[in-house]
């Protein structure tokens, strides 16, 4: 328990203080002798401080802003404005690091940037999939290799942000784009067009919060084997496994994701992931992207056991970590005692 009842600020949406674990938090640390309240981006902060530290995942609130709300920026302007005026409170985490995951361009070229330096030292520790930004068109895809994964550059903090395809064949791509063009009636929209890797439907979600890691098994997409387009939003693919159940005619239902995958191959899988590797790799992306709390998923090439990080996002749900409170607590106030 600290010595001091320090103050400390805090911004999320509704939705992630809920049920993301963040009440959880709060109440931990009013329960560790920290006075925890919310700031509000409606009158000026400098009234409310002064703050021992901050913490916040206002990317939400960012990309509404950059999107043209005017109410929303003058929130923006608000934080971003105190941040700034007061360079000796700690921010959890640093603006400018946080806001470079929100594009996924950005977030490539950092973990791009990573690969590469391994990869210097004699030990690349994963890959990268192929990508190229398009627009979905079969006459600028007619050299791709498919099946690939469509996805907007924007990362986060809109709905769609998280509306994905996976497109099997090149026959396929200009009924993607009709589909995909209806959230925002952008006819030459450019995609991240994404080499789409087979990995028996199994992903790796990594939870990074100051240096401690937790990995997480999640079903994802399974190995492409159909000649349709499928078409799903990231946020709600199946959290968990579930036994298959086996229809009148003996034949498993047929399903886009793995959350029927057989225990077994879920256990034949994990073993396969090497937590060393995964420590080193976490102490490499945290140099680089100096963060406390990031995430990033990894999957695992069905055919050659490649390591393939395909996301990686600033601050995401913590709820199933059990030491979370514990180890974000004593990392703000190490924040705050050096």
């Amino acid at each position: 328990m600290s010595q001091n009842k320090y103050k400390i600020g805090y911004v999320f949406t509704e939705k992630k203080i809920k049920h993301q674990g963040i009440q959880q938090f709060i109440d931990y640390s009013r329960a560790h002798d920290f006075d925890i309240d919310a700031i509000n981006l409606n009158i000026p902060i400098e009234s409310q401080g002064p703050y021992d530290c901050i913490i916040h995942k206002i990317t939400d609130l960012i990309s509404k802003a950059n999107n043209g709300d005017t109410e929303i920026k003058k929130q923006v302007d608000n934080f971003e404005n105190y941040v700034k005026n007061n360079p000796n409170t700690p921010v959890l985490d640093p603006l400018e690091v946080v806001c470079k995951l929100m594009d996924r361009i950005t977030a490539n070229d950092l973990l791009e940037k990573v690969r590469k330096t391994q990869e210097e030292k004699g030990n690349a520790l994963f890959k990268l999939p192929d990508y190229v930004i398009k627009p979905l068109k079969q006459e600028e895809l007619k050299d791709i290799h498919f099946p690939i994964m469509c996805k907007r550059i924007t990362a986060c903090s809109s709905k769609i942000a998280h509306e994905m395809a996976l497109v099997p064949s090149l026959d396929k791509v200009n009924e993607t784009n009709k589909i995909m063009s209806l959230s925002t009636n952008k006819e030459n929209e450019e995609f991240i067009i994404q080499q789409f890797i087979n990995h028996d439907g199994i992903l790796f979600k990594i939870y990074v919060y100051d240096g401690k890691f937790k990995v997480i098994v999640r079903p994802s997409l399974n190995n492409v084997q159909c000649k349709d387009i499928i078409f799903f939003d990231s946020q709600k693919i199946p959290k968990e496994f579930k036994e298959q159940k086996i229809m009148e005619d003996g034949v498993p239902p047929i399903n886009s994701f793995a959350n029927l995958t057989p225990k077994e191959e879920i256990e034949r899988k994990t073993q396969l992931l090497d937590e060393d590797r995964i420590n080193k790799i976490t102490k490499d992306l945290g140099d680089c992207l100096n963060l406390t709390l990031f995430g990033y998923d990894v999957i695992i090439d069905s055919v050659t056991n490649d390591y393939y990080i395909v996301d990686v996002n600033y601050f995401p749900a913590f709820s199933g970590v059990k030491d979370f409170n514990e180890v974000l607590y004593n990392a703000i106030l190490k924040k705050i005692e050096n």
